[in-house]
């Protein structure tokens, strides 16, 4: 597979991921409110369409195994151990460590709540060690309820997904599998719900900007960096696909303000980042769980240089407004050696 070939095929898939704002799902959400009509419309904007995503990201990976295999190879020659500072499992390394990465890679997808099945016209999109969540698919809806309420993992995980469950519910949900440690799904599900509601707010004002709608679009980046400290890219990925299409040209919404956030913003935004973590520790107190382990598994962390590679590459949204305002506070997000490696793979350069 050529370098052009593969660029292309990772733009496709980041152009598909910026869709999740325009494309209606078919889920109906009841809203309290005088906007009733328009707030639907903008609130069924789903995890239906986090499933066009989804396919694009499993083929990007299978097609990225392969590149990585081939272009990388040729331009290193170290072979490194799993507990060396490597980059790739697909070039840095082999035989047993590399399976132990492989390994590890999978059992992280559990800790981080990255497992899911999309419905689709022809059966599921599955993303990660979906075995472990199928049982959970196809039970009727309070029974799935239980088990969430009685805290099962993998029920938890297999309802941020599930179309069947309100979004509403899935939400609510997702705050319980933030309890749990985990990423993901979670905090795709969170910057949506607040991003939605900045929308509703925008529209309520006359489509202005005002400071109901940047508390949204604050809470929205709030949970995208608690994300990036517990190295998760999936809320900052979310949160710069929408920003980026709300300004873009076909849009009607003008987000302009929350693209020059000041200081003092960000400030606000650390505040709430706090404030989430804190409350988290609160719930698993509550449950008679440790605080949140700050001592994040290497497998995670080179998993997410390879994803934030690909937000350097392909959005400007990140590019131009966000990573750099955002590298002193958060240095997870520096574009170091490996990222900058895969960051040339991934724009063909």
């Amino acid at each position: 597979m050529s370098t052009k070939f593969f660029s292309i095929l990772t733009i496709c898939s980041v152009c598909a991921a910026g869709l999740i704002w325009l494309i209606v799902s078919s889920e109906s959400i009841t809203l309290n409110t005088p906007l009733q009509n328009n707030a639907r419309q903008q609130e069924t904007q789903d995890t239906s369409n986090v499933s066009i995503q989804a396919e694009q990201n499993a083929k990007e990976e299978q097609a990225e195994s392969y590149s990585e295999l081939k272009q990388f190879k040729s331009k290193h020659t170290n072979i490194y151990t799993y507990e060396d500072d490597w980059c790739s499992i697909y070039s840095d390394l082999q035989g047993q460590d590399k399976k132990l990465a492989q390994l590890e890679m999978k059992e992280a997808s559990i800790l981080t709540g990255d497992i899911a099945m999309y419905e689709a016209s022809d059966g599921y999109i599955e993303v990660g060690d979906v075995e472990l969540i199928k049982p959970y698919k196809e039970i009727a809806l309070d029974q799935l309820m239980d088990h969430v309420q009685n805290n099962d993992v993998n029920a938890i995980i297999a309802t941020l997904s599930r179309r069947d469950v309100s979004f509403s519910r899935r939400t609510e949900v997702a705050k319980r599998a933030l309890m749990h440690g985990m990423t993901g799904e979670a905090l795709t599900l969170l910057v949506m719900e607040s991003m939605i509601e900045a929308r509703r707010q925008y529209r309520i004002n006359g489509n202005a900007f005002n400071d109901k709608v940047k508390l949204q679009v604050q809470r929205a980046l709030a949970y995208a960096l608690y994300g990036v400290e517990r190295y998760s890219i999936r809320g900052i990925e979310q949160l710069s696909n929408m920003l980026e299409l709300d300004n873009g040209r076909y849009s009607d919404i003008r987000f302009q303000p929350a693209l020059s956030f000041t200081s003092e913003d960000f400030d606000e935004v650390s505040d709430m980042t706090l404030q989430i973590k804190q409350k988290i520790n609160e719930q698993r107190l509550e449950s008679a769980m440790a605080p949140l382990d700050e001592d994040i598994p290497k497998i995670i962390k080179h998993k997410f240089e390879r994803d934030l590679a690909r937000l350097y590459a392909f959005s400007p949204m990140f590019t131009n407004r966000y990573a750099e305002k955002l590298a002193d506070r958060y240095p997870q997000i520096t574009k170091n050696d490996c990222v900058a490696q895969y960051v040339k793979l991934f724009s063909g350069k």
